[in-house]
């Protein structure tokens, strides 16, 4: 038993959904040809939305980290400040 490719399966619902097709063998092979570049441009589009993702969630972490410096630094303001005061 082979196993069936996405675009096997896209065609088989086609003709399920549409009821048998008599395609010649050059629309056939020009159909088969169109649903694979979709499937490519869906593969692509997946792996460009992982990316925006992924740095979005970069972005959010460094913003996290200077968060953390800059509240760091203002004790740090906050500490010096106060020990000019008492001097």
């Amino acid at each position: 038993m082979s196993k069936q490719t996405s675009v096997d399966f896209l065609i088989e619902e086609f003709s399920a959904i549409f009821g048998k097709v008599n395609f010649t063998a050059m629309q056939g092979l020009l159909l088969k040809d169109a649903v694979e570049k979709a499937m490519e441009m869906h593969e692509g589009q997946i792996m460009q939305a992982y990316n925006d993702g992924k740095f979005s969630i970069i972005n959010i972490e460094k913003n996290k980290s200077l968060e953390n410096i800059t509240t760091k630094l203002t004790k740090k303001k906050k500490k010096d400040f106060n020990r000019q005061d008492n001097y």
